[in-house]
């Protein structure tokens, strides 16, 4: 009997831009958009159309998928906070 291989996902993690591994990194850390934007200098309708794309690429439909895909493809899409994200500063603390 012949087996074949498992497939691949249908986009490779090649095919995410530093900005949306930027935003997919935040995300995963709990932050909101409006957060995200704020840390990475950018309007918070840039992180909605990033995250959009994120979702197209990485066959999602909303954060939690996100974060699935992410914890699969976690060697490649894991960011340094200080280094790649260009951040000095910690997230800002939640207001409950």
């Amino acid at each position: 009997m012949d087996f074949a291989p498992p497939e691949a996902p249908a986009r490779p993690h090649a095919d995410l831009t530093l900005a949306e591994r930027r935003v997919l990194e935040l995300m995963s850390e709990g932050l909101f958009a409006r957060e995200a934007a704020e840390l990475l200098s950018v309007q918070e309708s840039t992180v909605r159309t990033h995250i959009r794309h994120l979702h197209r690429k990485c066959d999602t439909r909303n954060l939690a998928g996100l974060a699935t895909w992410r914890s699969g493809h976690r060697a490649c899409c894991v960011l340094s906070v200080e280094g790649q994200l260009g951040l000095d500063a910690d997230p800002p603390a939640r207001v409950a």
